[in-house]
């Protein structure tokens, strides 16, 4: 029969490797929540990133011109998140800064004549750790970059899939700050995409290559709209709001209205068709002629007045 102290022993043992597994549990759970937390953060640094990132590519889009000309090959234009948000690219709320304190600022260099180069990259801050930064290039895909530890020097693009020398910019952020490059995103900002404003020497980045679907959306404000076929309104009515309407300019012919009784043939042409005109009252300023008959429906009895002195009938015989 085992004695009250050895029972006592073996309560301490396993109290004792109860508490150590605890520990080790609670130290877990710990690391797991700190972990959670810190991939919370880097997921909320790209999402940030990736907003600004889109901002400074319609920014780019709308100012292309303007940019190329300031811009050189390692002396860039640098658009702030003040300045976006200035020109209503980003709302008035949005902040300069990540989750990190870091600063995003967009950077745009010429690569030659007619074509640009640009990227977003975060300064100043916290440093991320190195498995911060290559976690948010992931959540930002293709275009997502870094500056490691392991090369200060460059933006390293994710999973290797590109890498810029951050000399071509004039800037070195240093290690643990992010990246996103703009002409992965767009190509050269100029090949697949329409342009708002014109672009000197190149009349195609205003051109559409394929037809466009407004969804049921109008389009409003056109000053003159050209087409080589047919325009077809399936519900709808072809309008117009003052003193115009349908011209042929090869003859120029065509029908309009300019007061609120007529409708007008345009340049006192003729009207010709092989159907019927029909109408309440026929009136002509000069003379009428019937190639074939003048059928005259009405009667009226002889000997009685007439409502009009020059007024044609015929009686219930048929005779004029």
């Amino acid at each position: 029969m085992a004695s009250k102290r050895g029972q006592a022993g073996f309560f301490t043992i396993d109290a004792m490797f109860g508490l150590i597994v605890l520990s080790i549990m609670l130290s877990l759970a710990g690391w797991w929540m700190f972990s959670l937390g810190n991939q919370q953060d880097y997921r909320i640094a790209a999402e940030h990133q990736r907003t600004a990132a889109d901002a400074f590519a319609k920014y780019l889009k709308d100012n292309y011109s303007v940019v190329l000309n300031n811009a050189g090959p390692t002396t860039p234009v640098q658009v702030t998140v003040d300045m976006m948000q200035n020109a209503k690219y980003l709302p008035a709320g949005f902040s300069s800064t990540n989750s990190f304190g870091q600063t995003i600022v967009g950077l745009a260099r010429r690569l030659n004549a007619n074509q640009l180069e640009a990227v977003v990259v975060t300064t100043g801050g916290q440093v991320i750790p190195e498995l911060g930064i290559r976690t948010i290039a992931e959540h930002l895909g293709g275009p997502g970059g870094f500056i490691s530890s392991l090369k200060p020097g460059v933006i390293q693009g994710v999973r290797g899939g590109w890498e810029v020398a951050l000399s071509n910019y004039g800037i070195n952020p240093g290690q643990g700050h992010t990246a996103s490059a703009l002409f992965l995103m767009d190509g050269d900002l100029a090949n697949d995409y329409l342009y708002r404003n014109a672009v000197p020497g190149h009349p195609e980045y205003n051109r559409m290559n394929t037809a466009i679907d407004m969804g049921g959306n109008d389009i409003n404000n056109a000053h003159t709209v050209t087409a080589t076929n047919d325009i077809t309104s399936k519900d709808g009515w072809f309008r117009s709001q003052n003193d115009t309407g349908w011209v042929n300019e090869k003859w120029g012919g065509g029908i309009y209205q300019s007061d609120a009784d007529w409708v007008r043939v345009l340049n006192n042409k003729g009207l010709l068709t092989g159907g019927k005109i029909r109408g309440g009252t026929l009136q002509a300023d000069g003379r009428v002629t019937v190639g074939e008959y003048l059928d005259i429906d009405s009667t009226a009895v002889e000997g009685q007045a007439c409502p009009k002195i020059g007024i044609q009938s015929k009686n219930n015989m048929g005779a004029p």
